[in-house]
Order: C-alpha cells, then sequence, then structure tokens
C-alpha cells in the first residue's frame, strides 16, 4: 500500500482537529510512501498548516468561489482512501462522500439510510477520548489503536522552541495544565490566533 493517496476529513471545530492529529503521524509510520491530504473547514485548517505528515490541505469554505475550487479538488484528485473519522451522522459528511472520488470511502453509515461510506467505521462497544474515535477509523486500513491515547501533535512554522512548549503542554493532564499552564495557554491561544 506504498504512494497511496488518504485524505482525512475534519471539517469541525478547532479542538476536533488537535486531537486528531496523530492520526497524520500514525498514517505517515505504516505508509511512508503515502500521499496525505487534509480537507479541513476555513476555521480550523490553520491548526495543521505546519505538520509535517501532511502533502496539503484542502480547505472547505462555502463562499462561491473558493467551494468551486474545493469541489474541483475532490472530484479530480483521485484519492485511494477517503476517511471521514466522525462516529456520528453528519450531512456535510454524506455531501462531501458522495462527491469525492475516492476508491474506497470510509465513514459512519447511519441506519436506515443509503450507504455513502463502502467501509464501514468499527463500532466500539464503550466510551471512548476523541482522539481514539479518530484512531478507530484507521483500523479499516491496517493501523492499531495504541495502549495510550496519544497527545495532539502541533507544528509552527519557524519557532522549535515555540513548538516544542506547547507540544509539552498537550501532554500534561487536566489537573496539572490547569495548575502550571493556565496564564501560558491564554497567552498560546492569542499566538495562534496571530499565525
Amino acid at each position: 500500500m506504498n504512494n497511496i493517496k488518504i485524505a482525512i476529513v475534519q471539517l469541525g471545530r478547532i479542538g476536533d482537529l488537535v486531537l486528531i492529529t496523530p492520526t497524520f503521524r500514525l498514517i505517515k509510520e505504516k505508509y511512508p510512501h503515502s500521499k496525505l491530504y487534509l480537507v479541513a473547514g476555513r476555521r480550523n485548517y490553520d491548526v495543521a498548516l505546519n505538520n509535517p505528515y501532511l502533502n496539503d490541505i484542502i480547505i472547505f469554505n462555502k463562499n462561491i468561489l473558493p467551494l468551486f475550487k474545493f469541489l474541483f479538488k475532490l472530484k479530480f484528485n483521485k484519492f485511494d482512501y477517503w476517511i471521514d473519522p466522525k462516529d456520528h451522522y453528519s450531512t456535510e459528511s454524506r455531501i462531501l462522500a458522495s462527491i469525492v472520488n475516492a476508491r474506497n470511502k470510509i465513514g459512519y453509515n447511519e441506519p436506515n439510510k443509503k450507504r455513502i461510506f463502502n467501509i464501514d467505521i468499527p463500532k466500539t462497544n464503550q466510551i471512548i477520548h476523541h482522539t481514539l474515535i479518530g484512531i478507530n477509523a484507521l483500523t479499516t486500513i491496517g493501523i492499531h489503536i495504541p495502549n495510550q491515547i496519544p497527545s495532539p501533535e502541533l507544528y509552527f512554522a519557524n519557532n522549535e522552541i515555540f513548538s516544542s512548549n506547547v507540544n509539552e503542554l498537550l501532554k500534561l493532564n487536566e489537573t496539572e495544565y490547569f495548575k502550571k499552564a493556565k496564564k501560558d495557554s491564554i497567552i498560546i491561544v492569542k499566538i495562534l490566533r496571530e499565525l
């Protein structure tokens, strides 16, 4: 499965995209020669701008001209895998999956509705962390769920020290984070918005 084209879809909020960032590394570790694309919304794509595991980011923008450009990229890029890791119904997900040119479409099919995805995301019988929901979708392409929940991975252009500090903050558990980094997190959010 080398030289395959994989698209991961995350149109939601910034936090949703932050939590699936470990999936990019896991895919590249398993398939180092794959071309990996992120399909993101105009309000969250900047979280992944400098991610070294991504070959390209395709931005979903509902304004008329950018929308045509987006739809053109979906229709004329031939993906081997289109992975929408959501574990719930989404009208947008269904519409995009029906438009995209992909051999395999992995996602959530709503019971009693027409199947859009030809490969279902495996069901879990337990409540799992949002990061693991994203990784669960990757089990369909041979990537195993790790024993520990991977930390989010953020990368910042031309500032390795800042990038390293942010990633260290993201590894802290919630209690440690709020004790150590409450003031720093406010600064980080401000800096992220300015990038």
